[in-house]
Formats: C-alpha cells, sequence, structure tokens
C-alpha cells in the first residue's frame, strides 16, 4: 500500500497542475462549531466508535486464536473488512433516501447489539456471522463521517475543517483504543486472556453505545422527537 501510495502520489506531483490560483488558506481550526451541540456531539461519535470498533478490528483476530481458531483466525479481519464494502456503498444510497443520521443511527444500533452478541460467540460460523453483520453495519459510521460533520455547519466555507476538527478528536481514539484493549487482556496465559476478553468486549460495547447516544442527541436537537423524517 505504501509504495502505491508513493507511485501515486509521484505521478501526480510531475503530472497535475492547478487550473485556478489557490485560494489563500483559511484558520486552521474553527473553534465556534464547538458552540453547536449537533456538532459536539458528533465529534463524540467520531471518538467513541472508532474507540470501540477500531479496538475489535484490531483484535479479533486475537479472539479468534484464544478461541483455538488457529489459521482461520486472522480470516476473521479479512471477512469483515470485505463485508464492509456492501455497507460503505449500501450506506450512501440508504442516506438519501432516510437521511445521515438515520443511516448511521440504523447501522451503530447494530453493532453495539452485536458486540453484547459476541459475549456469547465461540465457533467459527457465529463469529463469522458477527463479523459479517457488524462489517456491513459499519459502512454507515466509515462512509459518512464527512456528511455528518458538514451537516452540522452553518457556513460551509468552514465545512473542511470542520470534518478536520472532527477527525482530529477521532485520531485519538483509536491511537489508545487498542493500548487500553491490550492492557485489559493482560499477560498471562492463553486461558486466562481469553476468560478476559469479556470485559474488554464490554468495554468496546459501552463506546458503541455512547456512539449511538450522541446520534440520538444530535438528531434530537435537529428534528426533536420526530421518527418518520428524513435526516
Amino acid at each position: 500500500m505504501a509504495l502505491i501510495a508513493a507511485f501515486s502520489g509521484t505521478l501526480a506531483f510531475f503530472l497535475l497542475k492547478t487550473r485556478l490560483p489557490p485560494k489563500p488558506a483559511g484558520s486552521f481550526f474553527y473553534l465556534d462549531a464547538f458552540k453547536n451541540v449537533q456538532y459536539v456531539c458528533v465529534c463524540i461519535n467520531y471518538w467513541t466508535f472508532s474507540f470501540g470498533f477500531f479496538a475489535m478490528l484490531t483484535f479479533i483476530g486475537t479472539f479468534g486464536q484464544l478461541q483455538g481458531f488457529g489459521l482461520f483466525a486472522p480470516y476473521l479481519l479479512i471477512i469483515q473488512n470485505g463485508s464492509s464494502i456492501v455497507g460503505r456503498i449500501g450506506a450512501g444510497l440508504l442516506a438519501d433516501l432516510i437521511g445521515i443520521y438515520n443511516t448511521v443511527l440504523i447501522g451503530s444500533s447494530i453493532i453495539a447489539v452485536m458486540f453484547w452478541v459476541w459475549l456469547a460467540c465461540s465457533t467459527i460460523p457465529a463469529c463469522v456471522a458477527l463479523v459479517v453483520i457488524i462489517g456491513v453495519s459499519s459502512g454507515g459510521f466509515i462512509s459518512l463521517q464527512g456528511p455528518m460533520a458538514t451537516m452540522t455547519a452553518k457556513d460551509m466555507r468552514y465545512g473542511g475543517t470542520m470534518v478536520g476538527q472532527a477527525l482530529f478528536i477521532q485520531s485519538f481514539g483509536q491511537l489508545i483504543c487498542s493500548p487500553v484493549f491490550g492492557a485489559v487482556l493482560g499477560t498471562g496465559s492463553a486461558e486466562t486472556r481469553k476468560h478476559r476478553f469479556k470485559y474488554a468486549i464490554i468495554l468496546g460495547a459501552v463506546m458503541i453505545l455512547l456512539s449511538v447516544l450522541t446520534v440520538v442527541v444530535a438528531r434530537w436537537k435537529r428534528v426533536g422527537w420526530r421518527v418518520m423524517v428524513k435526516t
């Protein structure tokens, strides 16, 4: 991937040029955005969802190994990432019909339920079903992160800055989720870490539930408690 990125970037550097003179750069941060409750909820959503979801991506293979899946364990991650393609494409189409918040809320709610179901998964078929459902459902958040932030903007000139700020906040969740999960699992025998895994799963489930709550609050601030409305 690094080689492809380097090749593509080098090619673009030598072959592309701007059609119009670049505009003066705007401010690096737009702190007034944090006066908007919707935007604050979106930023918290970025952080909490990323914490739970990306920790699962990191440790689902470890979970499979501790369950005794052998060489099949790493394929759980591949299956989940492959399944997310369906969700990423489908989420965009669904958002056009029912709205961005509604789409993310549905997907995140399914993932929250599946995290608790994860506690009962101990066989290969069960774990495959788990990662497929979570992979498809994650498409809502993964593909609609940018629109979630920009739809809260009162001035679209700051839309890009607001997305960048939210992703900056999200990065800290992604940065610490794996070390925290690893600390929960701890060291020791495979049986000991297998026993502790349920605590890591519960932590991830709580984070996903918090992310669902933030979308509910953001949606409420936008349209109130009306259910059958596109938003």
